[in-house]
């Protein structure tokens, strides 16, 4: 798994975070489901 660096409004943070608690996963966890979804 290779690393990257994003650059995030602080809204999209903001909710990234809320989902992430909701549903007990890291933010970065989520990014990576989003991702694999959508391209």
């Amino acid at each position: 798994m290779r690393r990257i660096q994003l650059h995030l409004d602080e809204d999209v943070d903001e909710a990234l975070a809320v989902e992430a608690t909701r549903r007990g996963v890291a933010k970065a966890a989520l990014i990576r489901e989003y991702l694999s979804a959508h391209v």
